[in-house]
């Protein structure tokens, strides 16, 4: 659970006519989870979205929980590791980049517990849960727009830590 009154600052951030992006420093929302938690969000080829977090000295036992919350509908392929979501006409493809492997999709419901809280109907919830080995974790997430008004070949983006996002 994130600690709902911590302050993520931004520590890095830049724009180019090819890429922006932005990095936030995670860490107090999970005390005692890592040692760092950075997410980047970056805006490649002002088409795609990369979401990366990578993790440092995560400590022993954490699992990780990635969350995309939509009122799409979502398909999933068949190894989990892309998901399509529609609406209205328009088309979202979401790819894990990072880890290569041990990591997948899955759909899950957005209600809350209680009758007393919104109940989100319509928003399900494409997820990825891992329980990563080591201390050093990186979760990458691509999502790629798809139709008429988008370039169809784009070349996949190389990862690299968050911290030395330029």
């Amino acid at each position: 659970m994130q600690n709902s009154k911590a302050v993520a600052p931004i520590v890095a951030f830049g724009a180019l006519p090819d890429r922006a992006f932005a990095v936030a420093d995670l860490t107090p929302a999970y005390p005692g989870a890592a040692r760092r938690i950075l997410r980047g969000v970056a805006l490649l080829d002002r088409a795609r979205v990369i979401v990366q977090d990578d993790v440092a000295g995560l400590r022993a036992g954490i699992p990780l929980h990635w969350g995309l919350i939509a009122g799409a509908k979502i398909a999933l392929s068949t190894d989990g590791r892309t998901a399509t979501l529609t609406e209205k006409g328009r088309t979202l493809r979401v790819e894990i980049m990072a880890p290569s492997d041990g990591a997948m999709f899955t759909v899950g419901s957005t209600q809350p517990p209680t009758r007393d809280e919104n109940q989100n109907h319509g928003t399900p919830m494409l997820a990825i849960d891992v329980a990563p080995i080591g201390t050093d974790f990186r979760l990458a997430v691509l999502l790629t727009p798809v139709g008429d008004h988008w370039p169809a070949q784009l070349q996949r983006p190389q990862l690299q830590s968050v911290a030395e996002w330029r």
